[in-house]
Parts: C-alpha cells; sequence; structure tokens
C-alpha cells in the first residue's frame, strides 16, 4: 500500500514510473522464462529520473530516499516492471486471428535488473580512541554510523530492541573482530529518526593488543580487523560468494603513547587494488598519539565462483596488515 501510494503521489508530478515486483535475494529465485506470482516476495517503485530509473522503496522503514533495502538488490534480472499504460484495463477491439473481439488491454511489464548501489553510498565510519594500560590491556572509546544501507543495517539491527538487548547485541557483534572484550558501556542515538544518521557510542576493554617485552610495548592498530577470523581459508569453491551488499569502511584509530615511551619507527604505508577489492592504509603521529587511517572498499555484492582465488587472496593481504604492530619503547631519561 506505501509503494501505491508513493506511486500515486508520482503520478501527480507527471513523472514516468513502474511497480517492481522483486524476487528477493533472501527467499527466492526469479525464473524470467517461467513467471509466476510464487517467485515475488517484495515490491519497489522506479521513477524515470532523465535516461534512466531510479529505485526507491517506501515500504522499507528507514531506506534512505532514492535507494532499496539490500536483499531487493539483484544485479541480475530479479524482478518484473509494471508501467501504467492509459488506459490499460479498459475494453477495447481487437483482432483475433480472423475474429474481431472485445478484450481488456493489458498493463505494459518488462523483466528488469534492480542493480546494486555502489560502496560510495554506503559506508561504515568507525572511530576509535585507544588508551593502554600497563596490564596489557586496553580502554577503547569509539563511535560508528554510516551512509546508505550501512545506516539501514543499524535501524533493522538495534531499533526493536530495548537498552538492554541492544547491548547484549552489540557486545556480540564487537567480540566477533575483539576476543574476549569487555562492555563498559554503550548509547544508541537517533536509532528511531528520520532524519539525523543512527550513531552507536561505547565504551570496552580490549585484550590481546598490547605485548611488553623488556624496555618495547607491542600494539597492534588495527583494532577493528586484526583479530577478526578469515572466512575465506578453502582453498577451491563452488559457489559464488554473497555479501549483503556493497561497503566501504572508514576507520581512524587512536592510540595514546604511553608516558615514558616513544614511537620507534612508523610502518610503511599499505595500498592493494584489485576491483573490486580495495585496501588502503596509513600511519601518522599526531601530538602524543600513534593514528591509523584505514579504508575497505568491497564494490561487489555477489562475485562468482571463478574470482574466488582473487578473493582469498586479497582476504590473506588484508590479514597480513592488519596484523602489523607498532613498536613503542622506553625513552632516554632526560
Amino acid at each position: 500500500e506505501r509503494t501505491l501510494l508513493f506511486l500515486a503521489l508520482v503520478k501527480q508530478t507527471g513523472l514516468e514510473h513502474a511497480l517492481l515486483l522483486i524476487a528477493g535475494r533472501n527467499n527466492t529465485i526469479f525464473n524470467p522464462d517461467v513467471p509466476d506470482v510464487s517467485q515475488f516476495d517484495s515490491f519497489a517503485a522506479a521513477v524515470k529520473t532523465g535516461s534512466g530509473w531510479t529505485f526507491y522503496d517506501p515500504a522499507a522503514r528507514h531506506c534512505p530516499f532514492g535507494m532499496i533495502s539490500a536483499e531487493k538488490e539483484g544485479g541480475v534480472l530479479n524482478s518484473v516492471m509494471i508501467v501504467p499504460t492509459k488506459g490499460a484495463g479498459a475494453p477495447k477491439q481487437g483482432l483475433v486471428q480472423h475474429l474481431t473481439l472485445t478484450r481488456a488491454e493489458v498493463f505494459a511489464y518488462t523483466a528488469a535488473a534492480v542493480p546494486f548501489s555502489s560502496a560510495a553510498r554506503n559506508v561504515l565510519k568507525r572511530e576509535a580512541v585507544v588508551k593502554l594500560a600497563s596490564d596489557g590491556t586496553a580502554e577503547v572509546t569509539a563511535s560508528q554510523e554510516g551512509t546508505g544501507l550501512v545506516d539501514l543495517d543499524h535501524r533493522e539491527r538495534y531499533e526493536a530492541l530495548d537498552e538492554e538487548k541492544r547491548k547484549t547485541l552489540l557486545l556480540e557483534d564487537l567480540q566477533r573482530f575483539l576476543p574476549g572484550a569487555e562492555l563498559l558501556s554503550a548509547s544508541f542515538e537517533h536509532i528511531s529518526s528520520f532524519d539525523r544518521t543512527a550513531t552507536l557510542y561505547y565504551e570496552l576493554k580490549a585484550h590481546g593488543l598490547v605485548t611488553a617485552v623488556g624496555d618495547r610495548i607491542a600494539v597492534t592498530p588495527s583494532i577493528f580487523g586484526a583479530f577478526a577470523p578469515n572466512p575465506f581459508t578453502a582453498a577451491t569453491r563452488r559457489t559464488a560468494v554473497h555479501y549483503s551488499h556493497t561497503r566501504r569502511t572508514q576507520d581512524k584509530i587512536s592510540i595514546g603513547i604511553p608516558a615514558g615511551y616513544e614511537l620507534e619507527e612508523l610502518p610503511a604505508p599499505v595500498v592493494v587494488r584489485d576491483p573490486p577489492f580495495t585496501l588502503a592504509m596509513s600511519y601518522s603521529k599526531e601530538g602524543n598519539n600513534l593514528v591509523l587511517s584505514r579504508r575497505l572498499e568491497i564494490d561487489t555484492a555477489v562475485l562468482p565462483a571463478s574470482d574466488y582465488p582473487r578473493l582469498k587472496t586479497f582476504h590473506e593481504k588484508l590479514q597480513e596488515a592488519d596484523g602489523q604492530t607498532v613498536v613503542f619503547k622506553k625513552g632516554s631519561p632526560s
């Protein structure tokens, strides 16, 4: 009903529009040769803007304007586009073989491919300030927010839960890449807002980031990536790899250099480009802080099995880069 209401409003503007009946990625496979009503579990709207179509998802709560939810994207034929035709459904005379009959005019329709949105529209931004403790643990104060489908992910994941369940789920998410992490506090800002970005703030205690040897401390700065397991370790793969949607992840991690220590050496920048995969990491010293800037981009949602070797190699390079350590050494007494 929401989708049809949206199309009715578009109609009043005079723009060309269409209703999309979609075979969603999560539930079914669209067969363009044998269309059947059971294939379609979703709706969306298409509006002609310039020479192309823009897709909208008014039925999905919080879906960004001009986008559709991830499971309705397809990249290949996954929908039927029904274009309203003036007078469609009204009785009209027509010739069938040698007989003149009155029949109803049908709607114009065509099979359509709803494209995947680009990674540049689905950006996860994370910032963290890390304070190292003498017992080898670290206190992390962090925030994360997103644009496009990443913002929608946050809302779908947390909006319907109460505060305690939100914290429980957040901790589960954090422990996937920081095993043993302890959540100290968390807040979920603007989760239900329709005009502000959902933002998560949290403080946690992390283990395993720091190793002390003699007068040196080794630290792993890439706290969001270094301890995450590599999902692609099999030698071969027979089926395509599916991501929920394209994504660009931007991390800024600031680590306070402990009192009495100094930075031994900055690691060299790391750049790995093998489209649709990109990794860029660089380090800098800002005041008394070591700062890691990290950008990871996966600009595809479906990767064929034939490209699996490239994916496996990229993740191996990613793990190697994320596993880099930085050494602080005790400074000379003044």
